[in-house]
């Protein structure tokens, strides 16, 4: 959402995701970690595919998503801000 701007502002939200135990989940929470943000601090749920997280996050419903491309551009033309990439993580 927009009153996320920072990695550190997703404590005490909601991450909205595809799925609660693929890669995704695995990977968000390695890059938040890395980041400094635990996992006792922010929530995760499923929203959907990427077009449904941006209605999520527009509405205000979450906090923070994961979204792939071309919807991760999308959000960013409407104002939302893209917090990192996967490709911070180093190989695992």
């Amino acid at each position: 959402s927009k009153d996320v701007q920072k990695m550190e502002d997703i404590k005490g939200k909601t991450i909205g995701l595809s799925s609660l135990r693929g890669s995704e989940a695995w990977a968000t929470t390695r890059l938040l970690d890395a980041s400094g943000v635990k996992r006792d601090s922010y929530n995760y749920v499923v929203a959907g595919v990427s077009p449904a997280k941006v209605a999520a996050l527009t509405r205000g419903a979450i906090g923070a998503a994961v979204l792939f491309q071309p919807s991760a551009e999308a959000a960013v033309r409407q104002g939302l801000p893209a917090l990192a990439t996967y490709a911070a993580l180093r190989s695992y």
